[in-house]
């Protein structure tokens, strides 16, 4: 149980350090094609809020990918060695 806990967290965590650095640091238009037509006209392009901002955000949001995509694999793995089947997992 705590382990579920902590792992929830940490992949709430790295959700939210996703779209801050979306949002704050990379402010690409491509990144938001799936919201709804009205948004994407509302984005307007920003320069650079300091030299590297963009390089940081893509940093921080492989980072935040591969914190969730090894969250997962080891909630994933903990499962196997406790012995638990499929429906335990859901």
């Amino acid at each position: 149980m705590f382990l579920t806990i902590t792992l929830s967290i940490i992949i709430m965590f790295a959700v939210v350090l996703m779209i801050v650095s979306g949002v704050d640091f990379i402010q690409n238009k491509r990144l938001f094609t799936s919201a709804p037509q009205d948004i994407q006209d509302a984005i307007v392009p920003h320069n650079e809020r300091f030299r590297g901002a963009h390089l940081i955000g893509w940093i921080l949001a492989i980072l935040s990918v591969l914190i969730i995509i090894f969250s997962i694999l080891y909630a994933f793995i903990d499962g196997i060695n406790h012995n638990w089947k499929f429906c335990r997992f859901s």
